[in-house]
């Protein structure tokens, strides 16, 4: 099923629009250790950090699959068997149902065509009891400024970083709060950064290096609210 569903490019497409994929699968980190190829992994860089992602969900670590697997998604399948797949209401993470009151799930391999129909019909459902869902579209849009951000942080511009996160606010006036929270999130990390990198220069023995490199970016932190800070502390380094 996971080659027929989350293989099929109609399908992803699809899902791009109208679903968001939750998985749940067990022994992922036995299979890595006995090299098995379905759970490969590949170095990658995410938020300036290297992880270990799974060729076969390359936006997944395992760890992050474990954890899927030990959140609610791992509580749905009561019938024991594998695979299962089922509908969840966004809004009350309860099993859809149909007209009939019958759970809208399924037992053993399903096609594409089968849950896109089924999706569509609930996708209907929910929009008119709840109104029109995020689009994913303007999720990348807060992923993607938040990557100008990092840019920005990596050359110590830190200022810039937050007219990243100021610029994708203004689209935001009726995105959800959730949405919203990782925006503000972005200018809480962008400011946390700003302040190690002081404390780091504060730190330093050679305080002739220390004014050098607070001189480089002291005038790039506007809206941060540590200027008076790097210039007090830029003016004690003679």
């Amino acid at each position: 099923m996971h080659r027929s569903v989350l293989k099929n490019d109609d399908y992803m497409k699809f899902a791009d629009e109208n679903t968001v994929e939750v998985i749940s699968v067990s022994g992922v980190a036995q299979a890595n250790e006995s090299g098995d190829e379905r759970a490969e992994t590949f170095e990658a860089e995410v938020d300036g950090k290297k992880v270990e992602l799974l060729y076969e969900w390359p936006n997944l670590t395992i760890q992050d699959v474990e954890a899927l697997r030990a959140s609610k998604a791992g509580s749905y399948n009561t019938t024991g068997g594998i695979p299962f797949t089922c509908l969840v209401d966004p809004h009350t993470l309860e099993i859809l149902t149909n007209g009939d009151d019958e759970p809208i799930q399924w037992s053993g391999s399903q096609t594409a065509k089968t849950l896109i129909e089924a999706i569509t019909e609930a996708r209907e459902t929910l929009v008119e009891e709840h109104g029109k869902g995020f689009k994913r579209k303007d999720l990348r849009k807060i992923d993607d400024a938040r990557e100008d951000a990092m840019k920005a942080v990596g050359k110590r511009d830190f200022a810039k970083a937050l007219k990243a996160a100021d610029k994708i606010a203004k689209k935001a006036k009726d995105w959800p709060e959730e949405v919203v929270s990782r925006i503000t999130k972005i200018r809480e990390d962008v400011i946390a950064l700003a302040e190690e990198a002081i404390d780091e220069i504060e730190g330093m023995d050679d305080t002739k290096e220390a004014r050098k490199l607070l001189g480089r970016f002291r005038n790039k932190l506007k809206g941060t609210g540590l200027s008076e800070r790097a210039k007090t502390l830029y003016d004690s380094l003679k």
